[in-house]
């Protein structure tokens, strides 16, 4: 018995210590120098490498260079970085994209740009439809276990927030009881079976309260994008020590997980 409580022991050690998601140069761009700066420090904490910029020094910048990027970019449109954008993505990039209310419809008009050359099948609207400051939930059942990974999502702590509309079940990121503040896309999801999106309707969240964990979700999803649509087993399998068992589950990754 004490050998099996031994070896219980020693497996139970091993899954405590699956590393999170590692490391990765990051890149913040934008017109919220406050909001990207909150971002900025919560992505340094968790040991990412990140070029804070505002969006017309982003232009000078060779996207490759990065695993995941974060645009905080409202005020005005961003559709010169759209080319770079596609080729990012294309490459197996992680896209976070910030819409917001009716202060900032040119922001939401480019986000709603790509998306739709993107999205298999379309049909999105981003913006141009009001806003709410009604409270807001993240969905646990969203696609990528987005919500769920590592930290769980629950309040989506925003201010004042715009809506999209056309995403549905497990695209949904963010939602009040009425509306959708929040997607959220897989490759599989995309034409080009390539990278990883997410949207959220506001940019003040990052500097709210509870940012962090959403930052870590989110980061750790977008860092993940498949290059070419699909999963890559990692070789192995780990064994129960001293009863008998063959292994435990397969463990898979994203190639750039």
């Amino acid at each position: 018995m004490r050998k099996v409580l031994a070896a219980i022991a020693v497996v139970t050690g091993l899954f405590s210590l699956v590393p999170k998601a590692e490391a990765v140069p990051v890149l913040v761009f934008g017109d919220r120098s406050g909001d990207q700066a909150a971002l900025t420090s919560d992505l340094t904490t968790l040991g990412h490498t990140v070029t804070n910029v505002s969006t017309a020094a982003a232009a000078g910048l060779d996207f490759s260079n990065f695993s995941t990027i974060w645009t905080l970019q409202i005020f005005s449109n961003f559709n010169s970085l759209l080319p770079d954008l596609q080729v990012f993505l294309n490459a197996g990039g992680g896209i976070h994209f910030t819409g917001e209310r009716p202060c900032c419809e040119a922001g939401n008009d480019t986000i709603q740009s790509f998306l739709n050359a993107n999205v298999t099948g379309g049909g999105l609207q981003v913006g141009n439809l009001g806003d709410t400051s009604a409270t807001s939930s993240f969905n646990g059942s969203a696609v990528g276990d987005v919500s769920t990974a590592p930290n769980t999502l629950t309040t989506f702590n925003k201010s004042s927030a715009g809506k999209i509309t056309g995403a549905s079940g497990d695209n949904i990121l963010a939602s009040t009881s009425a509306d959708v503040l929040g997607a959220v896309f897989d490759s599989t999801d995309l034409v080009n079976g390539a990278g990883r999106i997410t949207v959220l309707m506001d940019v003040n969240w990052f500097s709210n309260s509870g940012a962090e964990p959403v930052v870590e979700n989110l980061q750790t999803f977008l860092q993940s994008a498949p290059t070419g649509g699909g999963e890559v087993p990692e070789p192995g399998m780990l064994a129960l020590l001293g009863l008998g068992l063959t292994g435990l589950a397969l463990q898979r990754r994203r190639k750039r997980g």
